[in-house]
């Protein structure tokens, strides 16, 4: 380990390796106990040339490799050691904007890049980026992307991979490739001005290796760097909330406003999600049980283009109008807060803690992809299982986001615990039944972290042999954050 060590630093140098590092990663689930593992190293290279040869150290040596791009805390155990002797790869150095195009609508940039990062460059630039629901402080903008996390607005959403473009890709063989059209990076204002970008995302040719790295969790290869489309700043804005009963009551009015690309932002919370969203102090809590409606509708008209106030103003009629179709009146505040403050608290930056761990301190989530049709009866499952166990669901915050211009939706259940209930084989025990009930209902567990992995790949065969097949190929020596998915 000595001569790896030695490796490392003559490779990122001596100052950006770190033995033994403090490093934690909590989990989404529950976990058995003992089975902690620390790693023996974290490097922080600051080029794709240095992370190429720390792959190809790792290849070399047997070393199990981790790429981490966003700052701690890590929370859903993607990152989390589950073999001795690991590297953690830390790209935060890697925190260049490289280029920003307006006239594309395109944006490169480094792994390293947070989301106020992102957000305060291209504001300069009469741009922006619709982030995903209160990202936390210092979270990486590819690892989000990379990750499918959902964002808040699905009508530019064309597929599960919006607004990722092309990226470098180092796989586990330390091989370098480029997917879609990022080897026509361009590295020159002229270069980008002639049409020289990475402006597509599948391919090169057939094989689109983008979706080999989107959520399979740093298993096949590191991301170095990646193009992003953005849309132009907002000129014009309005927010409408539409209160309901159910999330069938919803429905009808959302899939409406979905079908014509309405509205930026739309999402749907139940009183437990929007209670928690509003408050800065967990002790205001009680204040708003009985003035936030059991559901709630967030659907928010921007434009940047031509003509702002009137776009605005006629999407905000027809809103108004699908609203009165399905019996549901538009507010313009929650909870005696006028909509603009309602809207600022959805969309402000994240803390350093996220939002769900506000009710107790800590939190369990599940979350998962359905269709909006047949959430209310997954949720109904939910509710049957946690009764049974002695839970409530009405306790949780639930929080709704479409998807693909509605064609899905993500479903995100938040189980607030306390610090003494981490160890709780009560509590893994209906998360491990919560999760497994709700597949059966439908759930689909596209980002499988923990249980979730077994649930998705041993109800696939024949995928889980491709998926092996395809990590024997792209990285043999299973030195990529091994352990995780199915490998």
């Amino acid at each position: 380990m000595s001569n790896i060590l030695e490796r490392l630093k003559d490779i990122v140098g001596a100052e950006h390796v770190v033995e033994k590092p403090q490093f934690s990663s909590s989990t989404i689930g529950f976990r058995t106990s003992g089975q902690d593992v620390s790693p023996d190293y974290l490097v922080r290279p600051n080029t794709s040339d240095q992370v190429q040869a720390v792959v190809k150290l790792a290849n070399e040596t047997g070393t199990p490799l981790i790429p981490v791009s966003s700052r701690a805390p890590h929370t859903k155990g993607g990152t989390r050691p589950d073999v001795p002797g690991t590297v953690i790869l830390d790209l935060s150095r890697m925190n260049k904007i490289l280029r920003v195009n307006a006239y594309h609508r395109l944006v490169l940039v480094e792994p390293g890049v947070t989301w106020e990062e992102l957000s305060q460059e291209l504001a300069k630039h009469g741009l922006r980026i619709t982030p995903p629901l209160l990202p936390r402080e210092g979270k990486s903008v590819i690892a989000t992307l990379l990750d499918r996390e959902p964002l808040l607005t699905p009508k530019y959403q064309w597929n599960m991979n919006e607004p990722l473009r092309s990226m470098e890709i180092i796989f586990g063989t330390g091989d370098r490739i480029y997917s879609g059209m990022g080897g026509h990076r361009g590295d020159t204002d002229e270069a980008w001005e002639n049409g020289t970008i990475p402006v597509t995302n599948a391919g090169p040719h057939q094989f689109d290796f983008m979706k080999m790295v989107t959520a399979t969790q740093g298993t096949f290869g590191v991301v170095t760097w990646a193009s992003i489309k953005v849309e132009l700043a907002t000129q014009e804005e309005k927010p409408l909330f539409v209160s309901g009963k159910s999330v069938d009551e919803l429905s009808d009015f959302l899939y409406s406003v979905l079908k014509f690309r309405f509205g930026d932002e739309v999402c749907l919370f139940n009183n437990r999600a929007l209670e928690t969203i509003l408050v800065a102090d967990p002790s205001d809590l009680p204040s708003l049980h009985d003035k936030v409606s059991q559901w709630t509708a967030f659907v928010q008209v921007k434009w940047g283009g031509l003509r702002p106030k009137e776009k605005v103003a006629s999407q905000e009629q027809d809103i108004r109008d699908i609203a009165q179709e399905n019996g549901l009146v538009p507010t313009y505040s929650i909870a005696g807060l006028p909509a603009a403050e309602v809207t600022k608290r959805i969309l402000a930056p994240g803390k350093t803690d996220p939002w769900e761990s506000k009710i107790s301190g800590f939190a369990k989530t599940i979350f998962f992809l359905s269709t909006l049709d047949k959430v209310s009866q997954q949720l109904r499952k939910a509710a049957e299982v946690m009764e049974n166990q002695g839970y409530a669901l009405s306790d949780c915050p639930i929080y709704i986001q479409p998807l693909h211009q509605g064609t899905a939706v993500h479903c995100q259940i938040v189980l607030p615990i306390k610090e003494t209930d981490l160890d709780s084989p009560k509590l893994k025990g209906l998360y491990d039944s919560l999760s497994r009930e709700l597949a059966q209902a439908g759930a689909f567990y596209s980002r499988p972290y923990g249980v979730w992995s077994e649930i998705a790949f041993g109800g696939n065969t024949q995928h889980t042999i491709m998926t092996r097949k395809m990590k024997e190929i792209f990285d043999p020596r299973n030195i990529m954050n091994p352990g995780k998915l199915c490998f």
